[in-house]
């Protein structure tokens, strides 16, 4: 994939079937950097994530076929591999060697939950 081509024109256009049959044309675009910590806090709902970076509401994925999504998925990560993905890529490393940090200093692991679960709500209100 020609990551210079993606990244002039913002994104690659895919042929997605849809689940009534109908075909559309879909923008599979490189995420902005102003839209990472957004998609971060999506990191576990492959769906949505998939749906944002085709600039589309969570609910619209529910409308693609089963068999357009798995492609789907494949552009969406191929297109953001080199910017978002390596961004999130380095987030996850860097929270899994502070919780290490962490442990090896007896910080009792609810406490470490909890933190996490304030950090990743804070990322989430910093995107919206």
């Amino acid at each position: 994939m020609d990551h210079k081509t993606i990244r002039l024109n913002g994104g690659l256009l895919v042929n997605v079937t849809m689940a009534d049959n109908s075909i559309v044309e879909i923008k599979v675009r490189q995420l902005p950097t102003g839209e990472w910590d957004k998609a971060i806090g999506l990191f576990t709902n492959e769906r949505a994530l998939v749906a944002l970076i085709c600039g589309q509401p969570p609910e619209w994925i529910n409308t693609v076929a089963p068999e357009s999504y798995g492609e789907l998925y494949k552009v969406a990560r191929e297109v953001n591999e080199l910017g978002f993905f390596d961004f999130a890529s380095r987030q996850l490393k860097a929270g899994q060697e502070e919780i290490e940090r962490l442990v090896k200093l007896g910080v009792p692991l609810e406490k470490i939950i909890e933190a996490g679960k304030r950090s990743i709500s804070l990322a989430g209100s910093r995107a919206a």
